[in-house]
């Protein structure tokens, strides 16, 4: 049996009735408990901040070292193409990873194994999908924004995948 209103006590009475001493116990391991879940999700929280810091240092640093050693029409290609990762990413998260670790973060093996499994499967499903519909226009489009769609393009399959386990691991 979970906790109850009946557990919540004040000056060793509930609602004008003695506690039930026999049950202390239970009350006690359930809040150690939640007290380890606690501290297990601010570890996964600090796991996730770092992550997030890393991938967005990164992503600037892509963009700065693109900057540096591309024209000004390379370089409008290139965040071209990076504005559309980004949102077929978001889009991705949106119907893979975010349900992952709303749905599973606290779930059996079994069933994070499985939920997982869809993730990535989707995920893969967007990528190549999305890569398709970016490398056809890109073949016909002569200059640097075709070349970077055909770039984006091939990569597709890939990144979601990864975005995707990335995820998974959060949630395990």
């Amino acid at each position: 049996r979970g906790l109850s209103h009946e557990d919540l006590t004040v000056g060793g009475h509930t609602a004008g009735k003695p506690v039930d001493r026999s049950r202390a116990p239970a009350i006690r391991d359930c809040w150690y408990g939640a007290a380890l879940s606690r501290r297990q999700h601010a570890g996964q929280a600090m796991w996730g901040l770092g992550d997030q810091a890393l991938s967005s240092l990164t992503n600037f640093a892509l963009s700065i070292v693109v900057a540096r050693n591309v024209s000004v029409g390379e370089f409008g290609a290139f965040t071209l193409a990076f504005a559309t990762y980004t949102v077929l990413l978001t889009i991705c998260r949106a119907l893979t990873s975010e349900p992952l670790v709303m749905r599973y973060s606290l779930a059996g093996r079994a069933a994070w194994r499985s939920a997982t499994a869809v993730a990535t499967g989707v995920s893969l499903t967007v990528g190549v999908t999305s890569g398709v519909v970016l490398v056809a226009p890109g073949a016909l489009v002569d200059d640097s924004i075709g070349l970077s769609l055909i770039v984006l393009g091939l990569a597709l399959p890939g990144l979601p995948v990864q975005d995707a386990w990335r995820y998974a691991f959060f949630t395990a």
